[in-house]
């Protein structure tokens, strides 16, 4: 029973801390898009990751940080306490919430296992420099440029693809695509898309083509801080563009040149583009990313300190509220 006990306790908070902070998430969200032409898109891309995210990630330290290890200490083995029916419904829909994430997560692994095992048939691998991972050229689709996987990434390049660009244009391509891979943005969709919010929460959800844009900008930028040229860029974005795509399944964890966002989308990074060339605006500079990256680990260090410091004094108050649950 002590056991049956503590895992119902702990769905319940996962259950309730998620359900909590969705409205907070939503807020963030909303205030997100309504700045996010003040803000660069790599910083963009990063806060709506972070604020989608934030509901799942809240609720695992809670249930780690505080739920479990005060359930542990102050809850007796020999505990004789029920389930009760407030704690079997929170529990019940804590499973339902685990149970759509691992459900989801297994249809985009095989979703993409299978794009990569199609892709790969008669696929010939290119010898261009891309760090680690593979280049291919496939025949499948007119206009695929994209990278799949998430820890172990693999690019495909259709061969009209391949005949259409100029050793320039494919260098930009190649550079656009490795600001994806370093920036994890293969892994940041599955994540997001794994943790969807309910359908009315319509800020949250719409919140994935504004992230889906922002991440393509900071590609962008990415392969122009690599040395390639505007133009080239920008024409391989038009050429690939008029090619066409096979829309690829919607639950892969993909990478795209030209997702399926349809001409505007690449209209308004081609504008971008060239609002770099004239100096209209600035590309955020890797030290602006490292400020980024180093202000998140300080945090991530203080939180951590703080929760060290602070965690014995509050887990009699946890276990109180977690007795509530119980009753």
């Amino acid at each position: 029973m002590f056991y049956a006990l503590c895992a119902a306790v702990c769905l319940a908070v996962l259950f309730i801390t998620i359900a909590g902070t969705l409205l907070l998430s939503s807020g963030g969200a909303w205030f997100l898009r309504r700045r996010a032409h003040r803000i660069a898109p790599a910083v963009l891309s990063n806060l709506l990751f972070a604020v989608r995210l934030l509901p799942l990630m809240l609720a695992l330290f809670f249930v780690m940080g505080f739920a479990l290890p005060s359930f542990l200490r102050f809850e007796p083995r020999g505990t004789s306490e029920g389930v009760g029916l407030r704690l079997i419904l929170l529990s019940t829909l804590g499973i339902v919430v685990l149970g759509r994430i691992a459900m989801r997560w297994y249809r985009i692994h095989r979703a993409t296992a299978l794009v990569r095992s199609e892709w790969l048939h008669g696929a010939r691998k290119l010898s261009v420099k891309f760090g680690s991972a593979p280049v291919y050229s496939v025949e499948r689709g007119r206009g695929v440029v994209a990278v799949l996987g998430t820890f172990r990434p693999t690019v495909f390049v259709a061969r009209p693809v391949l005949s259409a660009l100029t050793p320039g244009e494919l260098a930009a391509v190649l550079a656009h695509e490795a600001g994806h891979v370093r920036a994890f943005d293969n892994l940041k969709q599955l994540l997001m898309k794994i943790t969807q919010p309910p359908r009315w929460l319509r800020s949250l959800k719409s919140m994935d083509s504004v992230w889906m844009n922002a991440s393509e900008l900071a590609a962008d930028e990415a392969a122009l801080a690599e040395g390639v040229a505007v133009e080239d860029l920008a024409s391989a974005l038009v050429k690939v563009l008029r090619m066409g795509q096979t829309a690829p399944a919607p639950e892969i964890a993909a990478s795209h040149l030209v997702p399926n966002a349809g001409c505007s989308a690449v209209g308004e990074r081609v504008l971008h583009l060239q609002h770099l060339l004239n100096g209209d605006i600035r590309p955020g500079s890797r030290s602006g990313g490292r400020r980024v990256k180093m202000f998140a680990l300080i945090s991530v260090a203080a939180a951590a300190l703080l929760y060290v410091s602070a965690v014995n004094s509050f887990l009699p108050f946890v276990h109180e509220a977690l007795e509530w649950l119980v009753r």
